[in-house]
């Protein structure tokens, strides 16, 4: 059985999405609103509002995604990851081809795929990122995910945000992660 039911509702004008996820894992129903109007949405995230370009084509939306070149289908997930890949590269000024998205990662047998992973220098990961919808919390199952993959890369830091929230962890000098103010670093 799935964990969790999303479903669309269009109405009134074309320009209002509603987006109701009802959670059943958590029995809790969380509700996020944006507005897409003339290829500009606008969401209430923790991220500046980068101009992502937006296109809509036979009724879907499509989000650019500047680090592969290519058109994306917009979902609020895909929302995100753009503006913190936006943010990583425009104000911490991590080059795009320091940022990898969306990799198949191994974790015993199973095959998983990273969200946003930011290689130092010398290859090394620094910087592991796990991105949620808006209205996904950020739950305790988020953090073992993050650390199933971490398991794999031994990221110097990790990162978790739906958008709304962000939490980030930095390893400290004895190899532990210790919680931080990631607007600060």
């Amino acid at each position: 059985m799935l964990s969790a039911l999303a479903s669309l509702w269009l109405f009134g004008q074309k320009s209002h999405l509603l987006f109701l996820a009802t959670a059943l894992k958590y029995r809790k129903n969380y509700i996020f609103y944006y507005s897409i109007q003339k290829k500009q949405t606008k969401m209430n995230l923790i991220f500046p509002n980068y101009d992502i370009p937006i296109q809509e084509k036979n009724n879907k939306q499509y989000i650019w995604d500047a680090n592969r070149k290519k058109w994306l289908i917009f979902t609020p997930e895909e929302w995100v990851r753009q503006h913190l890949v936006q943010y990583l590269h425009r104000e911490k000024q991590i080059p795009l081809s320091f940022i990898a998205l969306e990799r198949e990662i191994s974790y015993f047998q199973l095959k998983k795929r990273f969200d946003v992973v930011v290689f130092s220098q010398n290859a090394g990961v620094s910087l592991l990122c796990e991105c949620k919808a808006p209205y996904i919390p950020i739950s305790q199952e988020t953090a073992y995910q993050i650390c199933r993959y971490n398991s794999q890369l031994a990221a110097d830091a990790l990162l978790l945000t739906n958008g709304v929230v962000l939490y980030f962890w930095e390893k400290n000098g004895e190899g532990l992660y210790e919680l931080k103010n990631f607007w600060e670093n």
